[in-house]
């Protein structure tokens, strides 16, 4: 059995557990520090398995490995330099989005890109910016 067959069976796994590790390092994110300064959490470094290890193990790797090492740029103390924030339409919007994998470049393939012009128009609209700019 290959790899990418299990994982697709563990989707409904993969996204419980995500879902979970998600809710954890946001509600953390208000009392975590900003930026965890301890040395060895970024700069451990890992070996390449020989075998894949499956997504689950994958993402649990990787958590344990690196989770505390990332800034806590979503919470209330981060000062930093703000790119965006994990509003929660933008949480849902981006997983939503990666869910959907829409790589299109007419009409006629999805839906897609008549939405992508539809935000566009709002975004100008909001904006005031000129009409048809886009």
């Amino acid at each position: 059995m290959s790899c990418i067959l299990d994982d697709e069976r563990c989707i409904p796994e993969l996204l419980t557990q995500l879902r979970s590790l998600s809710l954890d390092f946001l509600s953390g994110a208000q009392t975590a520090a900003a930026i965890d300064t301890r040395s060895d959490v970024v700069t451990q470094q890992a070996e390449m398995p020989e075998e894949g290890l499956g997504c689950l193990e994958a993402l649990r790797t990787y958590w344990q490995r690196y989770a505390d090492g990332h800034s806590r740029s979503t919470g209330p103390r981060y000062y930093g330099f703000v790119t965006g924030g994990v509003t929660p339409a933008a949480l849902a919007g981006d997983w939503l989005v990666s869910v959907l994998d829409q790589n299109v470049a007419t009409e006629r393939h999805s839906i897609a890109a008549f939405i992508e012009a539809q935000v566009l128009t709002f975004i100008s609209n909001l904006l005031k910016l000129p009409a048809g700019l886009f």
